[in-house]
């Protein structure tokens, strides 16, 4: 299955019904989560840039509003101003070891403040001052957070790109929190071939948490950390 045929099929087996409808998710919103559904592993060289990653993630944080649209103050926040997320790969089903159709996931934490943005790769960072290791890929002005591949297509099946990432809000003890505060976007090249270079953007879909919860809040203190997109956790 392709990875947002997956994602889809997440969404509906979690319970998207009744209550759901009455509280949609605006993708044009920042939200509280960030689905980024299309990925490309690998790096490329570039005349002008030296090697760039193949798939570049950015997500920008801002402080959210409150449910009446006043300004939330950022400051009252436990951490301030340092905000977590937790990244989440998942795979398309394959032939492993487990059992055929299994969709392999993975996890990751990293960190950025508020006003903060990321720019996460899955490739390996060049030194910044001696350009090492070689194909490595270029991160002159330290911009690059590096973040672990997903895991697939361990099993020779060849389909090492078809994974989607969701990105959350999460509070210092790895809680899901309310914090829509969160955009994205991602930059994919092509390559190799004639299409070497040629670059495709998209925004991340955003989800945001239900209305009656507070920024900080947590958002799955009742179903053991799950993220649940049913209209009473998040929309």
């Amino acid at each position: 299955m392709k990875p947002m045929r997956n994602l889809l099929l997440v969404l509906l087996s979690m319970g998207v019904a009744g209550p759901a409808a009455a509280w949609i998710s605006d993708s044009e919103q920042p939200g509280s989560v960030l689905v980024f559904p299309k990925y490309r592993q690998g790096s490329q060289f570039t005349s002008d840039q030296g090697y760039v990653p193949n798939t570049e993630f950015e997500i920008s944080v801002r402080c959210p509003l409150n449910s009446d649209g006043t300004q939330f103050t950022c400051s009252t926040l436990r951490d301030f101003p340092n905000v977590r997320l937790k990244g989440h790969w998942v795979c398309a089903g394959d032939n492993g070891p487990e059992e055929a159709g299994i969709c392999h996931e993975s996890d990751f934490v990293v960190s950025t403040t508020v006003n903060g943005t990321l720019y996460l790769t899955t490739e390996t960072l060049a030194d910044p001052t001696l350009g090492l290791p070689a194909g490595g890929v270029n991160q002159a002005n330290g911009r690059y957070t590096s973040i672990p591949r997903p895991p697939c297509g361990a099993f020779g099946e060849g389909r090492s790109n078809e994974a989607y990432l969701i990105m959350w809000a999460i509070d210092l003890d790895g809680n899901p929190i309310k914090f829509d505060g969160l955009v994205g976007d991602a930059m994919l090249r092509e390559g190799p071939g004639e299409r070497r270079n040629v670059l495709e953007t998209y925004n991340a879909i955003t989800i945001q948490a239900v209305e009656w919860l507070s920024t900080g809040d947590q958002t799955a203190a009742d179903n053991g950390g799950a993220l649940a997109f049913d209209g009473s956790h998040y929309r």
